[in-house]
């Protein structure tokens, strides 16, 4: 048997999520047909949960044949590295594109890898995950300096650090573009690893139902799978994981932008006050996609002993959550020098 696979017409955050679903929910056939004549728009987010989709479907029915057509007109997914991904032989592979014109293609980075660097360097691997960070962030923004850099510079070193800490899982992927007459930031980060719920389950005095209660409490000030009751604080540690770093970010976004997580079996949304979770089966591991607004940006240090504050005052009414300050490194923007 032979299934066509029909690639939505946007591979934005909702159609990206779609696919994915769609994919899921496919059983076992010979031959698998991907129609991309309809896609006409693609964004950093959707274009990494797309080609993850694919290749889970791949992993899942190692014996099918998979067969792609109507792609060759896509020039912009191509370049960015989008079709190699999953394998198809056409465009950059991951990574190859240099970025520029204020992007970053799809890249795969090897967590592994950061760990043997930093023990290599005698350094913790949170300054290895802060260089990338800064890297990445003066190629998107063309900057190595202001208000944009920083934010973007903290919210990637934020993201890379919690999944090199927490995920469990050997890469994770990123793709970004800035739009500068758009004032408009996207950066998408996923890893195929263990999911937020399985992260979390490591609290004993979290109370976990379900993957989107995972999610509410992951973005919760203090909340943590590493750091909780009976865990030693080690005040000289500034890397040492406090529960903030998700909570940080979605703070910065619900001033400037959007913020989404989504984990095997849940999505949750934040824009401004708002938060929207929807149960539903997607892929393994943690997919989180961030849409910033350059023209609200303010000052980052200012803002994150704000949202510190009100952080360590949220953290005392949830049960499960650590009290103690954020962490060093969750106050500090890159080459700051911070003292415990």
């Amino acid at each position: 048997m032979n299934v066509t696979i029909g690639v939505p017409e946007r591979l934005d955050l909702s159609g990206s999520l779609q696919f994915a679903r769609q994919l899921l929910a496919l059983s076992e056939a010979d031959c698998y047909t991907f129609d991309f004549e309809h896609m006409s728009w693609t964004e950093p987010f959707g274009m990494l949960y797309a080609s993850e989709a694919i290749k889970h479907l791949m992993k899942r029915f190692p014996g099918a044949k998979f067969l792609v057509k109507n792609y060759e007109s896509h020039g912009y997914p191509g370049h960015m590295g989008f079709f190699q991904a999953f394998g198809l032989d056409f465009g950059k592979k991951p990574g190859a594109a240099t970025g520029g014109d204020n992007y970053l293609p799809l890249t795969e980075l090897s967590i592994a890898a950061m760990y043997r660097e930093a023990r290599e360097r005698d350094v913790a691997v949170g300054e290895i995950v802060d260089e990338h960070a800064a890297r990445l962030a003066a190629v998107l923004t063309r900057h190595a300096a202001g208000a944009l850099f920083e934010t973007v510079q903290y919210a990637l070193r934020e993201i890379m650090r919690n999944t090199a800490e927490h995920a469990r899982a050997p890469t994770l992927s990123y793709c970004a573009q800035y739009w500068p007459q758009k004032d408009r930031v996207q950066i998408g980060i996923i890893d195929a690893g263990v999911g937020i719920r399985e992260t979390l389950s490591k609290n004993p005095f979290l109370h976990i139902e379900s993957e989107c209660d995972a999610l509410k409490l992951a973005v919760m000030p203090g909340v943590s799978g590493k750091m909780y009751q009976g865990v030693e604080v080690k005040p000289y540690d500034v890397w040492q994981n406090s529960g903030y770093g998700l909570y940080m970010i979605s703070r910065i976004c619900r001033n400037a932008g959007s913020f989404l997580i989504s984990s095997k079996e849940g999505t949750l949304g934040i824009l401004k006050d708002k938060h929207e979770s929807q149960a539903m089966n997607l892929l393994p591991g943690t997919g989180i996609r961030l849409l910033l607004n350059p023209s609200k940006f303010m000052a980052l240090k200012p803002q994150l002993q704000i949202f510190a504050k009100e952080g360590q005052e949220v953290a005392a009414q949830v049960k499960g959550a650590q009290t103690i300050k954020a962490s060093a490194a969750s106050m500090m923007l890159h080459n700051q020098e911070v003292t415990a």
